[in-house]
């Protein structure tokens, strides 16, 4: 391996980092370069050693800005890390820095929104909520929890 290939991963890596990744999205992108594994490996040891690839760091970012800005659940935050190559226990340290009270305040504000009247709503409107908000990630309890501050008007037949 020349000294000039290992540059260049090097470098290419470094332009890479002006968007945060993950060590293995930031591995696969110099792979689909066309650099070889050595080289690779470098660039990636390098990444770390600056400071510019932490996986921790990422999903603690990840996580702050999914259950603030997207208000995403546990479930979904979890999947989502999972398949940008993070490992499990730095997942489920960085899923520990979300706040029970801060995913009910979600589900309040997703009620709200999905049902503007949230004083009563219907069975049918329930259940529209139950799956949108299992979709995002969040726990059959915590939903029904949620739920439980509601009336469910009942089905006139």
């Amino acid at each position: 391996m020349t000294e000039e290939i290992l540059k260049k991963a090097e470098e290419t890596a470094l332009k890479l980092m002006k968007r945060r990744n993950t060590k293995r999205q930031a591995e696969n992108k110099l792979k689909q370069k066309g650099f070889s594994k050595e080289a690779v490996e470098y660039a990636i040891e390098k990444m770390e050693k600056y400071g510019y690839i932490n996986d921790a760091d990422y999903a603690s970012a990840f996580v702050s800005d999914s259950v603030y800005i997207n208000k995403y659940g546990k479930k979904k935050i979890r999947q989502m890390l999972y398949s940008k190559g993070v490992s499990k226990e730095i997942i489920e340290t960085a899923l520990e820095e979300i706040l029970p009270e801060q995913e009910m305040e979600n589900l309040r504000y997703f009620l709200i929104k999905t049902c503007p009247k949230a004083e009563s709503i219907t069975p049918e409107m329930a259940g529209k909520f139950q799956r949108k908000m299992m979709s995002r990630g969040y726990s059959y309890g915590q939903i029904e929890d949620i739920l439980q501050e509601v009336v469910i008007e009942e089905d006139s037949f």
